[in-house]
């Protein structure tokens, strides 16, 4: 990826630019592993402490770094995957520099933004970010560490994400995201023998399920990655049953599963040329079966979480979000139909009432930044298919509410298209409490993608395709 057009900011800043190249190529590593084991996490706050006191850095770069391990870890990737981030990574972070460098930039880009939104544009609070962020790629291109190099770039791929995500370049982020699913990829088939010595086993637990989400998030946003669907880690059985989870973290990768094969379902559904839906039997088979599997991860999941001790509310306020959400996809599955949706009234409500218990239990999150999807994508979803005007209301209310940016999802972006879009399709309506008609409702919105831009640009579409809606607004 060249340089200039990956950091065009860094030339501004008169910085030289080593890019994601060298860190994150895919072929042409060495298949030399260490002979030390990875380092095992280890839970003493003591042993942190003592690894502080050394830290190699200025001052700065050690308030910085207190501020990532005190604050900004936990928020991003919340309670199910505390074991990487506040675990894993925080001890990575004390003998690989990559690491620790790509948290300090993190931690300089949030404390800068949260200081100075209101005062200035991130843009402008965020240039000591970017100088923490070429420290981090130049470590990358210069380490001498002796612990495996692929490894390292495999668990410094979340952190660059995060930074890419902050400054709001989604193709950016997602074509990363591409060079580390591919990396994750060559190293999985290089290291099946070693898995033992090279710590991935307890590495891919973890970020294979995450890598599984972030494609989920890359396909909401329309990007197509040469990845074949039926080769993902799917449960064994068609229909999982309550042995294949038992915690809230496996419900959750479990779910996801079902995610992007539903969205993948309804996806290639509209793809192809074929002739009426309903005369395609094993089509009304796969969308029946798709539909069942969720119905028992549902009844599994609430059976489970009835027996947790000390259940997370918003976890499981934000998977019964998405299930309602999936469920949805797959009761409407061709494009075109727009008033089907109001048969889904039972499960947009479901939606409303979760996000409204899952934001509840989650304040003060107005600015918070968050590494997964959360409750934004499912909140936008309703707000745009969801034509009962008290929900999708609710719905726009909501989404203010909420975390400022989810990974791509950015809340000011989602609002301005979604409030834009209830106030086209109720325009010509004398009576709000009345749904709207097939002519009136919007059969696409699409959001033009521009990295790093304050400048929105969305297309409206109708059915009949006679009127198309393109307007520009500033968002900050």
């Amino acid at each position: 990826m060249p340089a200039d057009t990956t950091f065009p900011r860094c030339a501004r800043l008169k910085l030289h630019c080593a890019g994601y190249q060298d860190v994150f190529r895919a072929s042409n590593l060495s298949r030399k592993r260490s002979a030390t084991p990875a380092h095992k996490p280890s839970h003493s706050a003591a042993s942190l402490e003592r690894q502080l006191s050394i830290f190699p850095g200025s001052d700065d770069e050690r308030r910085l770094f207190e501020y990532f391990r005190n604050r900004v870890v936990f928020q991003l990737g919340g309670i199910l995957d505390e074991d990487f981030w506040i675990t894993t990574l925080l001890q990575a972070s004390h003998s690989e520099s990559l690491i620790r460098y790509s948290a300090i930039a993190i931690a300089a880009y949030i404390d800068q933004r949260n200081r100075h939104f209101r005062a200035t544009r991130p843009q402008q609070s965020c240039n000591a970010a970017l100088i923490y962020y070429q420290n981090a790629l130049c470590k990358a291109n210069q380490r001498t560490e002796p612990v495996d190099p692929e490894l390292v770039a495999i668990l410094s791929c979340p952190l660059f994400l995060c930074l890419e995500f902050l400054q709001g370049k989604k193709l950016q982020a997602m074509s990363l995201f591409l060079h580390g699913h591919i990396l994750m990829q060559s190293y999985e088939r290089g290291t099946h023998r070693h898995s033992a010595t090279s710590g991935w086993a307890t590495v891919n637990e973890t970020l294979r399920p995450m890598y599984n989400r972030l494609m989920m998030m890359a396909k909401l946003f329309g990007h197509n990655f040469p990845i074949n669907y039926s080769k993902l880690p799917f449960p064994s059985s068609p229909i999982p049953t309550l042995s294949a989870f038992n915690s809230l973290k496996s419900a959750r990768d479990i779910l996801f599963q079902h995610l992007v094969v539903a969205h993948e379902f309804v996806k290639g559904l509209n793809s192809t040329t074929c002739t009426s839906f309903s005369t395609h039997k094993h089509y009304l088979q796969r969308q029946e079966k798709l539909i069942s599997q969720l119905d028992k991860w549902h009844s599994d999941f609430r059976q489970m979480c009835g027996s947790l001790d000390d259940p997370d509310h918003a976890v499981i306020a934000t998977l019964s979000m998405w299930h309602a959400t999936a469920v949805i996809w797959l009761r409407n599955p061709l494009e075109g139909f727009e008033m089907s949706f109001d048969e889904s009234r039972d499960y947009f409500q479901v939606i409303v009432e979760k996000a409204s218990q899952a934001l509840a239990t989650r304040q003060p999150i107005h600015d918070v930044f968050t590494f997964e999807m959360g409750v934004l994508p499912p909140l936008y979803f309703t707000a745009l298919k969801c034509r009962h005007f008290s929900l999708r209301k609710e719905a726009l209310r909501l989404i203010g509410n909420s975390p400022r940016r989810e990974g791509l999802w950015d809340r000011e972006e989602l609002l301005t298209v979604a409030s834009r879009a209830f106030a086209l399709e109720t325009a010509a309506q004398s009576d709000l409490t009345s749904l709207p008609s097939e002519p009136e409702r919007l059969l696409k919105v699409k959001i033009f993608q521009q990295d790093a831009s304050h400048e929105l640009k969305a297309a409206f579409n109708y059915r009949n395709r006679k009127i198309e809606q393109v307007w520009n607004q500033i968002i900050q």
